[in-house]
């Protein structure tokens, strides 16, 4: 039995793991999020505290 784990991105329960990285995922939006990252796309936003997609709007 796997253990119960949280989504990284979302915080939400995982039920998924990405086969790249083994970090636990749970919705499709949160995979694209560790896409980006993967691909390098993202921005450090030291304000935030967080990575960021850089100039574009969500």
């Amino acid at each position: 039995m796997r253990l119960k784990q949280t989504c990284t991105t979302t915080g939400l329960p995982a039920p998924y793991l990405d086969p790249r990285t083994g970090m636990p995922f749970a919705t499709v939006r949160a995979s694209e999020v560790l896409t980006h990252l993967l691909n390098h796309e993202g921005v450090w936003s030291g304000g935030w505290g967080a990575i960021s997609r850089g100039s574009e709007r969500t």
